[in-house]
Order: C-alpha cells, then sequence, then structure tokens
C-alpha cells in the first residue's frame, strides 16, 4: 500500500506540471474572486464607452419602452436642445435601439436634425437593458429638490438679461414666481407694501351697497345673499356700460 504522504507529494507535482503545461499553452489560471482574467472588466468596458454621432434613421425606438412623452415636453426638450445643445447622449444597444433617450430622438426628429451624439453600451445583457431602461427613468424620480437653493437660483436668473426663455429649463413662470415667493416669505417685507393700521373712528370710504368702478370691472359691497342689492348691481352696471 503506498504511502499516503508520498502520494500526495506526486498528485501535487501532477497539479504544478498541469497548470505549468496549461500556461505554457496560452491559458490563465482562473482570477481568486472566480473571474476569468482574459475576460475585460466592467471598468474596462465603461472605459472603452465613447460619444458616436449615429443617423436618426439607424435608430429605433424600444417598442416596449414604459415610458410616456407629450407633445408639450417634447417641444420643451426640443428648446432646451436649441438653447444649451445636445449636452445628453442617447444611449442604445448593438443593434441601434434606443435604451435611454426616446424623448430626446423624439425632439431631435421635431428639430430636423439628421444625427444624434450615441453611446453604444455593447456590454449589457437583454435583461440588463431592459432594467435600465427602467432605471434610468425611475432613478430620476426619487431625487428631490432644495427648494430654497432653487429658489435662489431662479430667482437670480429671472433677475439676469438672458438670452433665452427661462422656462426652457422646464418650470413655467407661475411655478417660477410661486416658489420665489414661497421661499423669500419670511424676508422682511417691503415698507411701501404694508397696510396702515384702521382707525375704526375714521369716516368710512365705502358701505354696503356701494359700487365701485375698477376700470371694465364692477365691485359691489354687500353680503352675497341680499337679492335687493344684486339687482341694484346689476342694473347700474348696465346703466354704466350703455354710457360708455
Amino acid at each position: 500500500m503506498a504511502d499516503p504522504v508520498h502520494l500526495d507529494t506526486k498528485e501535487a507535482a501532477n497539479s504544478r506540471g498541469q497548470s505549468a503545461a496549461t500556461r505554457s499553452e496560452g491559458h490563465q489560471a482562473p482570477d481568486p474572486v472566480g473571474r476569468s482574467l482574459g475576460a475585460p472588466s466592467r471598468d474596462s468596458e465603461l472605459s472603452d464607452l465613447h460619444i458616436e454621432d449615429r443617423r436618426i434613421d439607424s435608430l429605433t425606438s424600444r417598442r416596449r419602452n414604459p415610458r410616456t412623452h407629450s407633445a408639450k415636453q417634447i417641444r420643451q426638450i426640443a428648446d432646451s436642445i436649441q438653447t444649451f445643445g445636445f449636452t445628453n447622449p442617447l444611449l442604445v444597444d448593438a443593434t441601434g435601439i434606443v435604451i435611454a433617450g426616446h424623448g430626446r430622438l423624439r425632439a431631435a426628429e421635431l428639430l430636423g436634425m439628421e444625427t444624434v451624439p450615441t453611446i453604444h453600451l455593447d456590454h449589457l445583457s437583454e435583461e440588463q437593458a431592459r432594467a435600465l431602461v427602467i432605471a434610468d427613468n425611475k432613478l430620476a424620480e426619487l431625487a428631490g429638490w432644495d427648494e430654497d437653493l432653487l429658489a435662489l437660483e431662479l430667482e437670480e436668473l429671472a433677475e439676469l438679461d438672458l438670452d433665452f426663455d427661462l422656462e426652457v429649463i422646464g418650470f413655467e413662470t407661475a411655478e417660477i414666481d410661486l416658489l420665489i415667493g414661497t421661499a423669500t416669505k419670511d424676508v422682511d417685507p417691503d415698507p411701501a407694501d404694508e397696510l396702515p393700521d384702521l382707525d375704526p373712528d375714521a369716516p368710512a370710504v365705502s358701505r354696503s351697497g356701494d359700487l365701485w368702478v375698477i376700470g371694465p370691472h364692477r365691485l359691489v359691497r354687500s353680503q352675497y345673499s341680499s337679492a335687493l342689492i344684486l339687482l341694484r348691481f346689476c342694473r347700474r352696471s348696465l346703466s354704466l356700460i350703455r354710457r360708455e
């Protein structure tokens, strides 16, 4: 019966011989963490990414893209591209199917562009590409706003002599005004905007039943349930309109 220690020694020698033979044939030993040293790493895949201009007619929108874009939003994206340039390339797979950037693609078509910047994500599997379609949109939705800083930026931009419409950033004028107004509610008010205190002993300026003419508008001081006042209001308004 062979000595077990001697047998292990021979097996180790054979193993070393096989390893040497493997290296001599151009094969690499497996990586300690289970990766093949001959395969490209994720870092090398990302470092190989580059931007390439591709013709729009060579690209295809993903048929099962769950993200929707209204005509208004496409117009906004197009305005953004005209103002700032095409700063966000489309992500496409090896066959030219769009993974991310469907709205930008439609905006480019609206602008009559022939080519768009793209980044090829050839390293993704079909399952990864499908998941990225959702992640690219959903992860952005999870971000928030520091409303004080946002209001500060909007207020300062609104005061500048811009050569573009501020609504190109995506906020409408009413939203911008509301954000600025909400953020400045704790700021000391302008003395010119302050109303004087009422003097209860001062003569009344307006009494119930009075009708005020404010340009094309009419303002009556009354309880809304008073039918008599309402009738007077209608008659006096009609007579004023006829005079005009």
